[in-house]
């Protein structure tokens, strides 16, 4: 492999010519190479990426090399994408840029017959009585419902400690400690909720304000963006660099698209099975259903950009019929997960498809592996499966 230090400053060199839209998410490295970064030309730094992925095999037994392959295959179709406007196929592109294989579609009326089956298991029997069955919680002012988050954190965190302790080389509970959640509201154009790191155990959670919420909702919302998703992954990512842990250059960067993403949201997005036991079934069964919804607006995706057909009429009637989505917010959502965000979409099912298996797999004792730098087949080879 090329001198990783070298990769690093010329995959940093890129992000001069991302001028529309985020190319580095977060950054946690040494400012000197940011400073060797901003003398390289980006085109320059991009010609040099595609020479070094030639000399990697893709088929690599050597884990790092395997992840530095596909790393450089998703920097390389950001460039050719976006600031070249090269044509690829869809099917090449999402590939590359997530660093997996697409799967098939899935069975939706198979899936909405999962989803229903768990709803009947905890007596629910329609989407209507699962709405109503949900506790609401009543926040007079922003000030209360901020409260009410950071006490979540606690919440959620004795939980984690509780399960995984034994897991993770680190002190959860000092890891904890350290962390700083910075509540904002989201703006009308804006998502509806986001999270962003920011550094030194520092992340930036947007929430779309409500005096009412039901309390699975904001539950299943914070197992997504913060624990056990997204923060906690960052809170992690920083720890191992702050202790040199098993670390290299690469470490210190996190693109907007990387194979990364796929575990990265596959994390977020499976949290009934990392807390399951320790989660009240009304929350599974809110994270349940957005997981449907996601391989639902996957084969719709599919349907769109990859085999260039109708969508298919059992997930209009899953999205029209199971779950009443009125139109305006289908056609809302199904835009955003076929053409607004078709580059990243993908990241959620995938995410959901492969950690499914993986996590499954792995059980609690190797949960830690999942917090790495890892795209799916580093993370499969890591596995074992």
């Amino acid at each position: 492999m090329k001198n990783l230090e070298e990769l690093l400053v010329n995959i940093l060199a890129l992000d001069r010519a991302f001028e529309k839209f985020e190319f580095i998410h977060a950054y946690f490295g040494p400012k000197q190479y940011l400073k060797e970064a901003k003398k390289i030309d980006p085109m320059d730094a991009y010609r040099f990426l595609v020479q070094c992925k030639k000399k990697l095999n893709p088929k690599s037994d050597h884990i790092r090399e395997l992840f530095v392959h596909d790393f450089l295959s998703s920097m390389i179709m950001q460039v050719e994408i976006f600031i070249l406007k090269k044509k690829h196929h869809m099917k090449t592109a999402a590939e590359a840029l997530t660093g997996a294989r697409l799967i098939r579609p899935f069975d939706i009326d198979a899936e909405r017959h999962r989803l229903m089956a768990f709803l009947k298991g905890i007596n629910i029997h329609s989407m209507e009585e699962f709405r109503k069955s949900k506790d609401e919680q009543v926040f007079d002012n922003y000030s209360k419902f901020k409260t009410y988050i950071n006490n979540l954190f606690d919440i959620i965190a004795k939980k984690i400690i509780t399960k995984y302790a034994g897991s993770f080389d680190i002190d959860l509970k000092q890891l904890f400690k350290k962390s700083t959640i910075r509540i904002v509201k989201t703006k009308p154009d804006e998502p509806p909720c986001y999270y962003h790191y920011d550094g030194n155990y520092r992340g930036t959670l947007g929430v779309g304000f409500k005096k009412k919420h039901s309390k699975a909702y904001l539950e299943a919302f914070f197992l997504h963006e913060v624990m056990p998703g997204h923060h906690f992954y960052y809170l992690i990512r920083q720890h191992k660099i702050d202790h040199k842990q098993n670390i290299d250059p690469l470490f210190f960067i996190d693109p907007f698209y990387s194979p990364e993403n796929i575990v990265n949201e596959g994390l977020a997005t499976n949290g009934d099975l990392i807390l399951e036991d320790l989660t009240d079934n009304i929350t599974l069964a809110g994270i349940k259903c957005e997981k449907t919804l996601h391989r639902c607006f996957y084969n719709m995706w599919y349907a769109k950009n990859i085999a260039n057909k109708p969508f298919d009429k059992n997930c209009i009637s899953l999205l029209k019929h199971t779950f009443k989505m009125p139109p305006h917010e289908m056609k809302a959502r199904i835009q955003y997960f076929t053409r607004d965000e078709k580059y990243y979409a993908p990241s959620y099912p995938l995410g959901i498809h492969y950690l499914r298996k993986l996590i499954t797999q792995a059980g609690a004792a190797k949960l830690h592996l999942f917090y790495d730098q890892n795209s799916v087949r580093t993370l499969q080879k890591t596995i074992g499966v």
